[in-house]
């Protein structure tokens, strides 16, 4: 998925916005180039144990926010774990972007506008 001006790309951000993770500041639509080591949840010098952790919590922030603030419902086949796991394993290589959690998270959401 590309990076755009879409109702998941922008509830991502805003996701993450509001989670502290990156700067409100930054550009939208050079958000997508963001890597998830440069996220605030990514420690380079923790265990990868611990960036799964962060991630796994970071993931359950935006499933609720997603749900609670956006009324997405699930694809097929997914829920909240399945949309969650999906979205740790993308949060947990420092090189994926933005871009790229939001292809995950476009796989597993369907935003109602």
């Amino acid at each position: 998925m590309d990076w755009t001006t879409n109702t998941l790309c922008e509830s991502l951000f805003m996701c993450l916005a509001d989670a502290g993770q990156l700067d409100i500041s930054t550009p939208f639509l050079d958000a997508g180039a963001l890597t998830m080591g440069q996220l605030q949840f990514y420690d380079k010098l923790a265990t990868a144990a611990i960036i799964q952790t962060n991630a796994t919590m970071l993931a359950a922030k935006i499933d609720n926010e997603f749900n609670s603030l956006y009324q997405v419902t699930y694809t097929a086949g997914n829920n909240a774990s399945t949309s969650c796991n999906a979205m740790v394993n993308c949060m947990i290589n420092s090189a994926n972007t933005l871009a790229s959690l939001a292809t995950v998270a476009g796989g597993c959401y369907i935003f109602s506008s």
